[in-house]
């Protein structure tokens, strides 16, 4: 590939982010991400970042096979994670393993945030919340779980204790692009 055919397939990834074609300086940044203890890769992340004292990051998830899946836009300052884990359980093994990574997995961390796919997270959040919570989010959640579709549930236990209806769904939220 030439340098030039480069840039404009940087520039027509930077428009299919949302980022428009005049923030072509932004700083490109890729990651692979492997299951836990093997080769096997389950999705790249392409982060564009915008240059300046206060930079916006964007983050693009795609496929192994590189089609996109995801995408989002992380304010200056983003997030922070003490600890960032990769469970295979959470990818394969239904509603069942990823609430056993996430007992065992879990720590003492006060917030997990979990990444996995439907049916295993609309499934998980419905079991864990029986109904309890926010009526707008679990008639939200009811209407359908898409790839961008983020439940927060509220859980005041220990993470050993964590089960079915011990939790509360306080809001479903659909990222939109």
């Amino acid at each position: 590939m030439t340098r030039r055919s480069v840039a404009a397939g940087s520039a027509l990834a930077l428009a299919m982010a949302g980022i428009s074609p005049a923030h072509a300086n932004a700083r490109r940044e890729q990651a692979d991400v492997y299951a836990a203890g093997s080769q096997r890769l389950l999705y790249r992340e392409e982060h564009l970042v915008q240059p300046g004292a206060s930079p916006e990051r964007w983050v693009v998830y795609r496929c192994p096979d590189g089609k996109p899946f995801a995408r989002k836009r992380v304010a200056a300052g983003g997030a922070r994670a003490e600890a960032i884990t990769f469970d295979s359980a959470i990818y394969h093994g239904g509603p069942t393993g990823v609430l056993q990574a996430l007992v065992e997995g879990a720590g003492t961390a006060a917030t997990v945030v979990i990444v996995g796919h439907a049916p295993t997270m609309p499934m998980l959040a419905e079991a864990l919340t029986a109904g309890r919570g926010s009526a707008q989010a679990h008639s939200e959640l009811a209407a359908g779980f898409p790839t961008t579709g983020l439940a927060v549930l509220r859980y005041a236990g220990h993470w050993a204790d964590l089960g079915q209806g011990t939790a509360e769904l306080e809001a479903f939220f659909i990222g939109r692009g």
